[in-house]
């Protein structure tokens, strides 16, 4: 048996134990001729094989034991992320109230909450977004609860603390370079309300967040992908809020937005896998394509779409790829003054900061230069053309 069709009995069978979980059903016996370690791998890679494990533990007769261990050490290892996690931002939301600082927690830490149990729904980093001129005090108040800075600039502001809390204090909801949704969330400081018995914390109304989670989704499809979990996001909250969501306002903010296309397959596809709705029209070839990716897609995928949209039409494929590798060896601005903030009074100071970055990649992360000359090589017209297929 090949890996596509290994892929596609496994992928299958995934999608039906997610939504027996959901429904709270016995979902149907394994295939015969599936292998949970292959099972498994797959749940992992999309960040759900701690729920699979729900499904399968309601299975008579239960799988073998040896076979489940990995599946009930994932679950394991999930209630005790979602129990630290919820402590933990808890404890943030607390001292950003204190400080005055408006903030409002985003996808995951809500969404969990609309899964049967919150730990269903792992979260690989927590989403706060914080009011941009507030970002100062912030980085001070999570300094002062034992957090490290690992990035700041950008969209967004890093913060660890070990062993799994992974806080990302956002600037803006959406990117800037996504200009069309990045203007229509700009102003969403106008549009949400207190959280109850908060002075500082706020919450967007449910038709403002079910956007955003299809916007942020978009954003991930746009780079490199999207995965199981983010379906699967889109049925829960579309079943916990359905009359709040289905209507026409809605469908004009997409088409406002540029989201109605990509909203209305993957809606169509949430319905198909968690809903058991066989008659939704849905592209085969998309379905197959978020089966083949990971949680947040792959790098792979994140060249190829980059590739997209940074070609000319008019430039020949190995003319545009040249350029592209170039543009990897030596990033735009808007990138290095990331890494070096003072580029921004000192612009004229970008070759002596390329030669720095290549520096520290050559000393420090040769593993990258491998990886990203594998990435130009994956490159091709072929793989280029079939993403357009996808994306359009």
């Amino acid at each position: 048996m090949n890996e596509k069709l290994d892929r596609e009995i496994a992928g299958r069978y995934l999608i039906s134990l997610l939504a027996a979980v959901l429904h709270n059903e016995v979902p149907p016996p394994i295939p015969q001729n599936l292998d949970l370690l292959f099972l498994y791998k797959l749940a992992s890679r999309h960040s759900v094989a701690n729920m699979a494990c729900y499904g399968l533990s309601r299975l008579d007769p239960l799988p073998d034991p040896d076979k489940m261990k990995a599946f009930q050490e994932a679950r394991k290892k999930g209630l005790a992320k979602e129990a630290r996690q919820e402590l933990e931002v808890r404890q943030i939301l607390s001292a950003l109230e204190e400080n005055y600082i408006k903030c409002m927690p985003l996808k995951g830490f809500i969404i969990k909450h609309f899964y049967p149990q919150p730990d269903m729904r792992l979260m690989a980093d927590v989403d706060i977004l914080v009011d941009h001129s507030q970002m100062k005090r912030a980085r001070d108040t999570m300094l002062s609860l034992g957090y490290t800075v690992e990035h700041t600039g950008g969209h967004h502001d890093v913060y660890h603390k070990q062993p799994v809390m992974n806080i990302e204090l956002h600037r803006t909801l959406i990117p800037e370079r996504m200009d069309r949704l990045h203007t229509y969330f700009e102003s969403i400081w106008n549009r949400v309300k207190l959280h109850a018995g908060t002075s500082y914390q706020y919450e967007m109304s449910q038709v403002d967040f079910y956007i955003y989670l299809m916007a942020h989704m978009a954003k991930h499809h746009r780079g490199g992908g999207t995965g199981i979990r983010s379906v699967m996001d889109v049925w829960v909250y579309r079943n916990y809020y359905k009359e709040q969501i289905d209507g026409n306002y809605v469908r004009a903010e997409f088409e406002k937005t540029g989201l109605s296309g990509f909203a209305q397959s993957m809606e169509g596809l949430s319905e198909q896998w968690f809903n058991k709705k066989i008659d939704q029209e849905i592209d085969q070839e998309v379905a197959a394509y978020i089966l083949a990716n990971g949680t947040y897609g792959s790098g792979k995928n994140a060249v190829i779409n980059r590739f997209i949209r940074e070609t000319k039409e008019a430039e020949g494929f190995t003319v545009a790829k040249l350029k592209f590798a170039l543009r990897m060896l030596f990033p735009a601005r808007p990138h290095m003054e990331i890494l070096f903030p003072f580029l921004h009074k000192m612009p004229f100071l970008m070759p002596v900061c390329w030669a720095i970055r290549g520096m520290r990649t050559v000393i420090y992360r040769r593993s990258r230069i491998r990886q990203n000359l594998g990435l130009i090589t994956y490159l091709t017209e072929s793989r280029v053309e079939k993403m357009k297929k996808i994306q359009q």
